[in-house]
């Protein structure tokens, strides 16, 4: 993945309005020039202990996770909800949030949140993708939801919101029309 250049510039989301398809036309565009990653191993840990110790969280220091955009610090009561006892399908994608936020394919700026976007492909290299979101709060919070965005979502997410960071858009590569 490139080196993005931090900015605060809204970017252009025309190249994903070509046709109502956004989804499709995003995947595409991001399949086409690479940035699609192979989908990271679930986590194995159990308890919140266990990721805690795992992600290097200090409760009163917190640890440092850099993105394109911004460092985000992470407490211990911010993954609390993510590591629930009874929550297999939270837990075991703790490692695809952490890429998620390390080198996302956008971010949305949509109300007091910049959402995440990352796609990820399975191991059998299908076109099928997956779709996560990092929300953080625009005083540092840190959220993530753990569910896949259909397509009408997402398309919703990309006409409210602001484009304010796209992988994409730091390619040299031209743009599939």
């Amino acid at each position: 993945m490139k080196n993005a250049v931090k900015t605060k510039n809204i970017l252009d989301k025309s190249k994903y309005l070509i046709t109502d398809k956004v989804y499709d036309n995003f995947v595409s565009i991001h399949k086409n020039l690479g940035f699609i990653e192979i989908t990271p191993q679930h986590w194995q840990g159990e308890t919140l202990e266990a990721a805690l110790k795992y992600l290097g969280v200090n409760d009163e220091k917190g640890t440092k996770i850099k993105s394109p955009i911004e460092e985000i610090i992470i407490y211990k009561s911010h993954i609390e909800h993510l590591i629930n006892d009874n929550d297999s399908y939270r837990k075991k994608h703790l490692n695809r949030a952490i890429r998620t936020i390390q080198e996302p394919n956008l971010i949305i700026k949509k109300d007091v949140y910049n959402n995440y976007v990352k796609l990820f492909i399975d191991n059998n290299d299908k076109i099928k993708a997956h779709l996560q979101i990092v929300k953080i709060k625009a005083d540092g919070n840190f959220y993530v939801t753990n569910f896949k965005l259909t397509k009408q979502q997402f398309r919703k997410n990309i006409l409210e919101g602001e484009i304010i960071y796209d992988l994409s858009s730091m390619s040299s590569t031209k743009v599939p029309t």
